[in-house]
């Protein structure tokens, strides 16, 4: 209960399964949990059962965090805070979408969105620019096959920090696996 009351403001949730709250007991996720404790914060949760970080390429479908930001950028909401969540499903697709590469120092690099990679940065510039003020945070929730995850998660991390974003890693916190 040491972090009941202490968050406010807006808060925008984008993600997979994890972050929407597929079997849990109550629709919403974790973050209608968090909000429950904090009444000084209100969130929206546009997460997607099964989406991956990527543009899907022409035949595939289902969700993608890319067109959740670009959809709710096109709602010309305004959030003080952005979560993002999402890659699991990224890993496990990674024969159609490679994780690909990313520039350490260029932040107007041309991005391929059908990389890993490249769709992580599109996603953070694309928030960065619609929600200039708002702070924006990357969930990794759990840990997962370490092999094929921490490849992914440490190039995801690095974006981060190219970006500013914060990294909330509970890989090793979570005690899942």
């Amino acid at each position: 209960d040491r972090f009941k009351n202490v968050l406010n403001g807006s808060y925008l949730f984008v993600g997979d399964s994890i972050c929407y709250g597929a079997g849990a007991n109550e629709p919403g996720g974790y973050a209608k949990l968090i909000a429950n404790k904090n009444k000084d914060m209100t969130y929206k949760n546009i997460s997607v059962s099964g989406a991956i970080l990527c543009r899907r390429k022409t035949g595939d479908t289902g969700s993608t965090v890319l067109e959740q930001i670009e959809s709710e950028i096109a709602l010309s909401n305004s959030y003080n805070h952005v979560v993002l969540e999402g890659g699991i499903n990224d890993i496990w697709n990674m024969d159609k979408y490679p994780l690909g590469e990313y520039d350490r120092y260029n932040i107007n690099s041309e991005l391929d969105e059908t990389t890993i990679c490249g769709a992580f940065e599109s996603i953070i510039r694309k928030s960065k620019n619609a929600w200039k003020d708002a702070i924006i945070f990357y969930i990794i929730p759990h840990l997962m096959s370490v092999e094929l995850s921490t490849p992914v998660f440490d190039k995801l991390i690095e974006i981060c920090k190219k970006y500013a974003v914060i990294v909330i890693d509970l890989r090793y916190l979570s005690g899942e696996d």
